[in-house]
């Protein structure tokens, strides 16, 4: 049996579908295009011998995070924490962390 990998047994994980279509057209620009991309949700229930899980976040939270944090506070939430699990995505959610993980 031949056990050396091939480009379509690599798979990358990034929170934001912004950057799985970045990352995507970076490969294919390189010839690349057989490695799978996609978020935490595109592979539920996928795996790959090889798995990259981006973790960038990359700018400064969104108004939506901010009227979230004063919606949070205002209805007594839980304040901050919160406020960065909406800004991280799957990094602040232990079961959606745990998909990337395990692929």
């Amino acid at each position: 049996a031949d056990a050396r990998l091939k480009v379509s047994d690599v798979g990358v994980v990034a929170p934001y579908r912004s950057q799985v279509i970045r990352v995507r057209n970076l490969l294919r620009a390189r010839n690349l295009g057989a490695v799978r991309v996609g978020t935490v949700d595109d592979y539920q229930g996928q795996e790959e011998k090889v798995m990259f899980i981006s973790t960038v976040v990359s700018r400064a939270p969104s108004k939506h995070v901010a009227n979230a944090a004063k919606a949070l506070n205002a209805g007594g939430g839980a304040g901050e924490a919160s406020v960065a699990g909406l800004a991280l995505g799957f990094l602040a959610c232990p079961r959606r962390f745990n998909v990337a993980i395990s692929r």
